[in-house]
């Protein structure tokens, strides 16, 4: 079975939630290439613009500009499609007009039908920034030797060329007025031009460091200036043109790439490659943050008209910020895994947190700043709970339950009981009393001043998620996996309800501040509210949203509020009512965890993508962000069945397809970090991933969740690029996984018991891309010095081509029968005959002699075509016959390099996913 391999930046699919679905499916087909039935994402996002007139906004990507409309953000147009990556957009200030750099010309569009008004051509240098004056009258070109062009745009003709850089311009910018124009490089310097008679009118030498970006104050002669240093922290300086003092801020950011400031002049923003901060311009202090995790590029940055609305534009999705409700207090930095659970302390002053990469850290509640960290050494922190005097910590880890004096030389205790992972802790209110619930299905209440168990309830037939003590002591609750909630009498052991109601598996409970109420969430969806003195259901809610993880619920103080965790976000209840009353969103992946301070002003959430993050808890923080955008795809595959369909990049999305009506729905998305390699089982039930780990990651193919891990590549440097895995293939039978890693060493894993059958090592070379032969005999690989194949039932070698040209090469592919191998090459694809070891053709495109890698290939099922896709600019795929070896077609539309390429089951379809941020269907019906 063809092993693919993937990068996976996902599609968040809002459209699916906020988009008719027929609408949805024809956007799919807008601008297709020639023979491309569909298109999943919508190209890497390199830059957006508002109108000024803020009834549409415009989205640069790898494939064209989208314009969307501002109030339904709806799309209108695909402006020049599949035609080359636009770089640059600005809308003119009657918002007629839409410009954008597009290589080595300027096009300006009409965005009431999407027509080309004028295209101004540089024969022979790219166009890397452009401008317009205030007045729509100019525009500003610069290209990369370093001229800048002005251009008439009422005539359509150049009106003068300004020259005095010497390297290529990367920013220009109209003064408010439109009197001055600013223009930069990298490494500077800054030069000002009068835009009325083409002289520079000062040179600005006094900032020394990178230039990422310039922004003209809308009132005030001031220009701010941003980049970064030579070790690449962000610097940005705000200057004073009239008197040349200039200010510095403190941004404490990686690289600054994007500046913007607000129409009323108020707000600056900054956009760097994994943060986003507001200041003040006034005062230059900041405002706000935005995290938003692990991005490859540059962050851009845009108001909306009114300044209520921050644009933030990443490479694989665009987030729109509501500045009047960015009440996120402080985004907490410092664990390396997804962090499963915080707690405050009773003062409300420290922050207690427990994550996946086995440490507890405790912060500063005011400052943010990590006070101090305890790693337990034992793979994970699953739960924290402060006692109530606030002297102790209790982490739920893996068998282990750790009691941390944090004021005190004393060492932690660990108490051992449980014979799995330990999910929650909870202190009774005399801090006396300690309840946990684990993997093993008990629930154990300890003794604290002994360290001793004083019973151990086992009621729950699979694992106990969450456990509570009410506000008086008396009542323990626990809620399992098997969907049950058990109350206890803390005091003597005994039951005193068994509560029936959830459809699925119990995530949290939470008792109310005056205990006469517990709260339950669950995998079905609902949060059920009982009584509990009678063990009955009071009231339901919650619903209406997926049940892709309702993870963890938390009563405010007062008790009239319940915070509710869930996909990215957290959401707020009227515990009376049931309704929903407000919505956080900010975090990059799943919220694990919320709780409330003591004073009930502050919720901290903890998440997925590895940060806690404060919120005022009385103001919702509601952001959009637009689905459709993917950012480089590495790979695709269909699954054994045809029916469903994987893509992406830093995550991964699987679609349903339905070929017969030529429709395109998403199941789901992972987000799962940086997967370069995806199989699907043979029995189409789990998916396989590898990626920047030492290990294979196996998910249900139908829900997304994680099944397990497999641990047996180098674990040396977890991080390091060598250790990544890439290369995963299910034998035929889906009895046994290879997996193939940077480091050179292949496994084969026994997929039922998870256990290895067989490690393989490669010396001195690396192990890029594997596939199984059909008939289960043989394992092929390619890595930087040739081609292997290796018995199955020995773990020997069985062949090696060397060819020491079979370099970047990811395309590796047997023929159904399993007696040819084909492995992409420089300029061709290679066939060999498995049995002799003997190459028996091959295959090129109608230019042999241009250069190019075949980065994948593919055999179709039936074994009579080759599909392979080639790293040049041509970024073609291209299509061959097996028997006669002649190229039977050739499909362009992609705009960057292509990097995996699939057939669907039936033949029927081929999918190319490419670095431009989209998947291409093509329909190959006609070359049967």
């Amino acid at each position: 079975m063809k092993s693919s391999y993937i990068f996976l930046f996902m599609l968040l699919f809002i459209f699916s939630l906020c988009v008719p679905n027929a609408y949805a499916q024809e956007v799919l087909q807008w601008n297709l290439p020639d023979g491309a039935k569909a298109r999943f994402g919508k190209g890497n996002i390199k830059n957006v613009a508002f109108s000024p007139d803020g009834n549409t906004y415009a989205v640069a990507t790898g494939i064209g500009i989208w314009l969307y409309d501002a109030q339904t953000h709806q799309e209108r147009y695909l402006l020049g499609a599949h035609k080359t990556i636009i770089r640059k957009i600005s809308f003119s200030p009657d918002s007629s007009t839409l410009a954008a750099s597009l290589q080595r010309e300027v096009v300006l569009w009409n965005i009431t039908d999407g027509t080309q008004k004028a295209v101004f051509k540089n024969e022979k240098e790219y166009v890397d920034s452009i401008a317009l004056s205030p007045d729509g009258t100019i525009l500003a070109s610069a290209i990369t030797d370093g001229k800048i062009i002005l251009w008439d745009i009422g005539k359509a003709k150049q009106k003068r060329v300004l020259t005095g850089h010497t390297e290529g311009v990367s920013s220009v910018v109209f003064s408010s007025d439109g009197k001055t124009l600013a223009s930069c490089n990298y490494s500077g310097p800054i030069h000002l031009w009068d835009v009325e008679t083409g002289k520079q009118k000062d040179v600005l030498t006094q900032y020394t460091e990178k230039i990422g970006d310039l922004a003209f104050h809308p009132t005030k002669n001031i220009l701010v200036i941003a980049g970064w240093n030579e070790d690449s922290n962000g610097i940005v300086w705000i200057m004073d043109l009239d008197t040349t003092l200039m200010d510095s801020l403190e941004v404490q950011t990686e690289a600054v790439t994007n500046v913007a400031i607000s129409p009323d002049g108020e707000t600056l923003a900054l956009g760097s490659r994994n943060v986003v901060q507001l200041w003040d311009v006034n005062t230059r202090k900041r405002i706000a943050e935005r995290r938003l995790g692990f991005r490859r590029y540059g962050t851009s940055v845009t108001f909306n008209p009114e300044g209520s609305i921050l644009a933030i534009a990443t490479n694989n999705e665009l987030i729109f910020w509501d500045i009047a409700g960015a009440n996120a207090k402080a985004t907490l930095k410092g664990h390396e895994n997804r962090v499963n659970s915080v707690a405050f302390s009773p003062d409300g002053r420290t922050l207690a947190s427990g994550s996946h990469d086995g440490a507890a850290h405790l912060w500063d509640v005011d400052t943010g700043l990590n006070k101090m960290t305890f790693d337990t050494n034992t793979g994970s922190v699953n739960s924290v709970a402060f006692s109530p005097d606030g002297s102790t910590v209790a982490c739920g880890s893996v068998g282990l339950i750790f009691l941390w004096y944090f004021d005190s030389a004393v060492s932690p205790i660990a108490l051992t009981g449980h014979t799995g992972t330990v999910f929650s802790v909870a202190f009774s209110p005399d801090g006396r009393t300690l309840a946990s619930g684990g993997e093993d299905g008990s629930v154990i209440v300890w003794d604290l001043t002994t360290g001793k168990h004083k019973f151990v309830l086992k009621e729950h037939t699979n694992h106990v998620k969450s456990v509570a003590i009410s506000p008086d002591g008396v009542v323990l609750a626990s809620g399992g996996r098997d969907g049950l909630i058990f109350l206890w009498d803390v005091r003597t052991g005994l039951q005193l309800s068994k509560l029936k109601g959830h459809a699925r598996d119990i995530t949290s409970i939470v008792f109310s501040p005056d205990g006469k109420t517990l709260a339950s969430g669950s995998g079905d969806g609902n949060v059920l509210l009982w009584d509990v003195s009678t063990g009955k259901e009071k009231l339901a809610f919650g619903g209406e949203l997926d049940t892709i993880g309702l993870s963890s619920l938390a009563f405010s103080p007062d008790g009239r509020k319940i915070a509710l965790g869930h996909w990215k976000g957290w959401h707020l209840y009227d515990a009376a009512t049931g309704n929903h009353t407000a919505t956080f969103i900010g975090h990059t992946s799943h919220v694990n965890c919320v709780v409330f301070s003591p004073d009930g002003e502050t919720v901290a959430s903890g998440s997925h993508d590895s940060t806690v993050r404060l919120w005022n808890s009385s103001g919702g923080q509601h952001s959009t962000q637009l689905s459709g955008h993917i950012g480089d795809v590495w790979s695709v595959a269909f699954s054994p069945d045809g029916k469903t369909f994987a893509h992406g990049g830093d995550k991964w999305i699987v679609y349903e397809l339905d070929a017969l009506n030529n429709n395109y729905r998403s199941m789901y998305h992972n987000t799962f970090p940086n997967p370069l390699s995806i199989a699907f089982s043979p029995d189409g039930r789990t998916i396989a991933i590898g990626g920047f780990h030492p290990r294979v990651f196996l998910f249900d193919a139908m829900t997304g969740e994680e099944k397990t891990q497999l641990k047996g590549h180098s674990v040396e440097g977890e991080g390091s690029s060598i250790n990544c895995v890439e290369g995963v293939a299910f034998s035929p039978d889906g009895s046994m996984l290879a997996s193939g890693c940077r480091n050179g060493t292949m496994i084969l894993w026994d997929v039922a018991s998870e256990q290895q059958e067989a490690t393989i090592t490669v010396d001195k070379d690396r192990i890029e891309s594997l596939d199984f032969s059909p008939d289960g005999k043989t394992v092929g690989s390619v890595g930087g010095k040739g081609i292997y194949l290796w018995r199955v039932d020995t773990a020997a070698e069985n062949a090696k081509f060397m060819e020491q040209k079979y370099w970047r090469t990811k395309g590796i592919s047997f023929s159904p029968d399993s007696s040819t191998i084909a492995v992409g090459f420089e300029k061709e694809v290679h066939l060999w005959d498995v049995a002799t070891v003997q190459q028996k053709a091959t295959l090129t495109g109608p230019k042999p002699d241009e250069w190019g890698i075949i980065l994948d290939v593919a055999f179709s099922p039936d074994g009579s075509k080759i599909a392979g896709v080639k790293g040049t600019e041509d970024f073609e795929v291209y299509l061959w016959d097996v028997a006669t070896g002649i190229q039977k077609a050739k499909f362009k539309g992609h705009t960057a390099q292509i990097n995996s390429v699939a057939f669907s089951t039936d033949g029927s379809t081929l999918a190319s996913g490419s670095l431009d941020g989209t998947v291409l269907l093509w329909d190959i019906e006609q070359f049967k």
